[in-house]
């Protein structure tokens, strides 16, 4: 895709989807294009007056490879909008509103809880020495 090119946003889904098809990724959908956009992950199309009056979005190069890497993401298991704002801000990409401070702090909590889940079930301090080896059975 050329700096120049501009894609409708049904021709960009199928550019996208052919790469998602070929990498056993995602397919994206209009209405996944709508939330990731709502979400902060991906920018708005370019708008471009129509007809009518009305303005129609075109996607260029950047958010291609935009799309691509959220689907890469998403292919990987990242599932939370949290998650993949964090992850797109650590690879220098800007995320509306700036850094995602609440985003890193959910993702920190989150991480320290799920490395703890699995102390917190076998090891519980006690002065008896073989509890802890009878729960962990």
């Amino acid at each position: 895709m050329g700096s120049e090119m501009l894609l409708n946003r049904q021709e960009f889904i199928d550019r996208v989807n052919r790469w998602a098809t070929a990498h056993q990724a995602p397919a994206v959908t209009d209405r996944m294009l709508q939330d990731w956009n709502e979400e902060g992950v991906f920018p708005a199309g370019i708008p471009i007056s129509g007809e009518l009056g009305i303005p129609l979005r075109f996607y260029n190069w950047r958010h291609y490879f935009r799309a691509l890497l959220i689907c890469r993401l998403k292919n990987q298991g990242r599932k939370r909008f949290s998650e993949i704002r964090v992850l797109l801000w650590f690879r220098g990409i800007d995320i509306p509103g700036g850094p995602p401070r609440v985003d890193l702090v959910a993702e920190y909590k989150r991480s320290v809880k799920l490395l703890l889940r699995q102390i917190n079930s076998t090891y519980v301090p006690m002065l008896n020495k073989h509890e802890n080896q009878n729960r962990a059975k």
